[in-house]
């Protein structure tokens, strides 16, 4: 094989929910073929040169694409390296190992992609208050109340003006909004705008079951954090079969990076997905998008 791989470890996990966790990540830099059927099984190693913690990845097979990672967000918690008793930093020295076993590709698998560090980096800090998520569930002193699909729903103008421009706007020109302090909503469904209010308070993103809906009020209130989380989410659960749905979306929607890593996806797999009913789909709505792909797959010299 003439693969060549590396490990990444992040002792203080990749994100908030992970940061009392290592997280350990194997990407496939490069390969001659397109992708690579492979299990993974990672180790940590011990003072007596045992294997103390080993972790399996739940798919039996995945399928590696030149830089995208595969592994795990909270392989182990932090609080063991320094546990005396397992040994795992003898001279303040780290030993991962990792077990790398090829496979014979299953043409009839439905791929599935993991979440890329492109889009992953794309995020913006945050420094919202939990307590804030209180004071949204309670709806005491709020100064706004949006009509929703024949709901009500009560805010804070701080919080929505803190953290996008369309609201500052909205509350702080002459607008009706501002000199009623009521807004009907008649474009977003009740409970997408009350997970992106809520969103707003707390920092924590909702329901993955409407993260497309999510991404277009992101879009909408130029909440460019949780746009990015929601490009996240949706390249984390990109496959075979939808991948062409999302490059539509991100391309109507202006999302930079889930376009490029969906686009690198669809290539790296055309041969499966140009069968598909939405790759044909695809050719007859979005014809830009086909010859989008195609250019770039001249680029490359893909033949499929």
């Amino acid at each position: 094989m003439d693969e060549k791989w590396c490990i990444r470890i992040y002792p203080g996990g990749v994100n908030a929910a992970s940061k009392n966790y290592i997280s350990l990540y194997l990407m496939l830099l490069s390969s001659k073929q397109t992708h690579v059927n492979a299990s993974l099984q990672f180790h940590l190693i011990n003072s007596n040169d045992e294997k103390c913690i080993t972790t399996n990845f739940e798919q039996s097979q995945i399928l590696f694409v030149p830089g995208i990672e595969w592994g795990f967000k909270r392989f182990t918690k932090r609080s063991n390296l320094f546990n005396n008793s397992l040994g795992l930093l003898p001279n303040d020295v780290i030993t991962i190992s990792c077990d790398i076993t090829y496979l014979h590709p299953d043409t009839s698998v439905n791929i599935v992609a993991t979440p890329s560090n492109q889009i992953e980096n794309n995020l913006i800090d945050s420094e919202l208050s939990t307590d804030f998520g209180n004071l949204f569930e309670n709806q005491k002193l709020t100064d706004v109340t949006f009509y929703v699909k024949g709901r009500k729903i009560k805010a804070h103008k701080f919080i929505l003006t803190s953290q996008s421009e369309v609201f500052r706007a909205m509350f702080e020109t002459e607008m009706q909004e501002k000199l009623t302090n009521k807004v009907k909503i008649v474009d977003i469904e009740y409970e997408v705008f009350e997970a992106m209010l809520h969103f707003m308070y707390t920092d924590e993103l909702p329901n993955s079951s409407m993260v497309k809906e999510l991404l277009v009020a992101a879009d909408k209130y130029a909440l460019y954090r949780l746009k990015a989380l929601c490009e996240k989410e949706m390249f984390a659960n990109i496959t075979t079969e939808n991948s062409t749905r999302v490059l539509v979306i991100a391309d109507f929607y202006n999302c930079e990076q889930l376009k490029i890593q969906t686009l690198d996806f669809i290539i790296s797999f055309a041969k499966f997905i140009i069968h598909t009913e939405g790759w044909r789909s695809l050719e007859e709505t979005y014809p830009h998008l086909i010859v989008e792909t195609y250019a770039e797959m001249v680029k490359r010299q893909i033949k499929y």
